[in-house]
């Protein structure tokens, strides 16, 4: 069955804020396009953790411009996730960072931050490294079945797509890849060496 929406048929996406916005008209808004999303993301049987748990892993590397530490953090209360976190020594906000996510790689995070290069990339494929010398905080997290979390790795939960739907038998893969970068905000939030209150997501 289609699925029809304000925005079904239009050329150009509604804007999120409209001129004279109130936050109450904003969340009406926000309710109607959520019930789409729904409609088509479904719904996960996961939840948040009920106590966010993180902690780093291995070495810290040093740059001029930067250090970077690998983590895991709770996306639900069996499954971790993995992520770089970049930070400056100069940082240019102190209360903000950036959530770098990767592109379609079996090497996940480790091409955002410049561990998965090839001579013929395009550099702008690494913006994490970019966006630390910049002077911001910089996650770069896995998504599921890249990285970490691909199915033979040791730190996948799911090891294939059968076993993810029985866990998610009305969720969708799409609704897990937004579901997973939710929990790394609360990562970045809670950890007090961000204690990031404002979020970019590229």
């Amino acid at each position: 069955t289609p699925i029809c929406s304000e925005l079904s048929g239009r050329k150009d996406p509604l804007p999120l804020v409209l001129p004279g916005d109130t936050l109450d008209a904003w969340r009406k808004r926000a309710a109607g396009w959520r019930k789409v999303s729904d409609q088509i993301l479904g719904s996960l049987s996961d939840a948040a953790p009920v106590q966010l748990r993180h902690e780093p892993l291995g070495t810290i590397y040093r740059t001029d411009k930067y250090t970077m530490r690998r983590y895991r953090y709770s996306l639900t209360d069996e499954e971790w996730g993995y992520a770089w976190l970049l930070m400056p020594t100069h940082r240019r906000f102190t209360d903000a960072a950036v959530l770098a996510l990767h592109q379609t790689t079996v090497a996940g995070k480790g091409e955002a931050v410049g561990l998965d290069i090839t001579p013929e990339a395009s550099p702008g494929l690494f913006y994490a490294i970019e966006l630390a010398e910049r002077g911001h905080v910089v996650l770069a997290p896995d998504a599921i079945a890249f990285g970490e979390r691909q199915a033979d790795h040791r730190n996948a939960k799911y090891r294939s797509a059968d076993e993810f739907f029985a866990a998610q038998p009305h969720g969708s893969v799409m609704a897990k890849m937004a579901f997973d970068p939710s929990r790394a905000l609360d990562f970045l939030q809670k950890l007090s060496e961000t204690s990031a209150r404002r979020v970019a997501c590229i």
